[in-house]
């Protein structure tokens, strides 16, 4: 064969090969690009006269962004017509009102805002997982209550019946209970308040219930009455180009609980809410390893914002809950690396102690005029005293 078939097992590779190698390939052969070494699908290029563009890409879907400077705008043009040329790639509208995108709808309000959300693709689930059902207006199956929240009070006690009882459930129960997980995992990107009602019925994949399958058809419900809502990245909100992160963690006497979000021109870029892979003894040590989970994703944005021309700012703060009340971090130190934040009880317990004055130094401190060595010392012994042996329950008066 001549070129791999769709759908092959390394044909996704030798995708990415080829396309990469145009890509980052000098001029005239290539297109000049340089890929980003903390999330290498992502290209840039900038013109000596100004302007920016950039080639974010996700298997065989891509998307060009450019700076709104003529030299920007005249590179994209170039950009599209070289990946025309080369690989028949077809490019939609300019700057649409709505679009539709891996999943994703984004609504588009300007130049410096837009939505994004997922009502297209929760439509899908409905129609997939609840066919015939009506799960957009309250029922006895489903009731008002499914429109408030992802999850009840009945989840916690469903996932704590199955991980005592552990159960073994059917296949045709657990083939529809990893299915509608699974499509419901894929609307977590947009819909982050649905990540802790999943993350309890994640764990259960292998002991799964029928209380828990309804359980995820909540959420289902859930979001298919809130569909329209979404989030929205604006540059005239408030601090839009400063970095904000929250951590915060739900300690158990098993493994804890890490939730953080990082927030960029009011919405959510990044966030997380996982079981943490080891035991904590403390509430102070669980919310330390959501801490350092949240550092480590910080790590990976900035550096990705900064490769887009992103300016980062001294100063940026974090937050992390402490006595029921969200704290400020201390400000981020965005140098080479990113300085590790404790709290002040750690910080002053690892504080430097005062040195304690030698007894030796100070008994034979040199006193002026004395030499620095007088000869080798001449040690003197003494007997040990005699010590006569008590009868036991005796004393001495």
């Amino acid at each position: 064969m001549l070129s791999p078939l769709y759908g092959q097992a390394d044909a996704g590779a030798i995708w990415n090969r080829t396309l990469n190698d145009f890509l980052v390939a000098s001029k005239p052969a290539g297109l000049g690009f340089e890929h980003n070494v903390n999330d290498p699908c992502i290209y840039t290029r900038t013109e000596p006269g100004g302007g920016r563009v950039t080639y974010a890409l996700y298997v065989d879907d891509a998307r060009l962004y450019n700076d709104p400077t003529p030299a920007a705008r005249e590179l994209a043009g170039r950009v599209q017509s070289r990946l025309k040329e080369r690989f028949e790639i077809k490019f939609g509208e300019t700057n649409p009102k709505e679009d539709y995108f891996l999943g994703a709808n984004r609504i588009s309000h300007g130049p410096h805002a837009t939505t994004i959300r997922c009502d297209t693709y929760i439509g899908s689930m409905v129609e997939r997982y609840l066919p015939g059902v009506d799960a957009y207006n309250p029922s006895k199956r489903f009731p008002g209550s499914y429109s408030d929240t992802p999850a009840g009070a009945d989840l916690t006690a469903n996932y704590e019946a199955a991980v005592t009882l552990r159960p073994e459930p059917t296949d045709e129960l657990k083939k529809r209970y990893d299915s509608l997980f699974g499509a419901l995992l894929h609307a977590i990107k947009w819909r982050p308040e649905i990540s802790a009602a999943l993350g309890l019925c994640g764990t259960c994949l292998t002991i799964c219930t029928e209380e828990l399958y309804a359980n995820l058809e909540c959420v289902l419900v859930y979001l298919a009455r809130t569909k329209k809502i979404g989030t929205t990245f604006s540059a005239h909100t408030d601090g839009a180009k400063k970095l904000r992160a929250y951590a915060d963690a739900n300690w158990t006497t098993t493994r804890s609980t890490t939730g953080f979000v990082i927030m960029l021109a009011g919405g959510a870029i990044a966030h997380a809410s996982r079981r943490q892979h080891c035991i904590s003894m403390l509430t102070c040590e669980a919310e330390l390893i959501a801490l350092a989970d949240c550092a480590i994703e910080l790590l990976y944005i900035i550096g990705l914002l900064r490769f887009l021309g992103h300016e980062i700012k001294r100063g940026d703060r974090g937050l992390h809950q402490q006595q029921g009340r969200l704290r400020p971090l201390p400000p981020l130190q965005l140098g080479s690396e990113l300085a590790p934040h404790r709290p002040q009880a750690l910080q002053d317990a690892r504080a430097p102690r005062p040195q304690r004055r030698d007894r030796r130094a100070r008994a034979h401190r040199r006193e002026p005029g004395r030499p620095l060595h007088q000869g080798p010392r001449q040690a003197t012994f003494r007997e040990a005293p005699q010590v006569r042996a008590q009868p036991l329950g005796r004393h001495r008066p």
